[in-house]
């Protein structure tokens, strides 16, 4: 039980990280956009 909580815990985490460089990667995107 106790390595299904961790599974789980790290599982979001990597979800979590992976948003984030989507949404940095967007960011950037845009940026490089409007500068041009």
């Amino acid at each position: 039980m106790f390595e299904i909580m961790i599974m789980r815990i790290s599982r979001q985490k990597v979800s979590a990280i992976a948003n984030f460089i989507i949404i940095l990667t967007i960011t950037l995107e845009l940026c490089h956009c409007m500068i041009i």
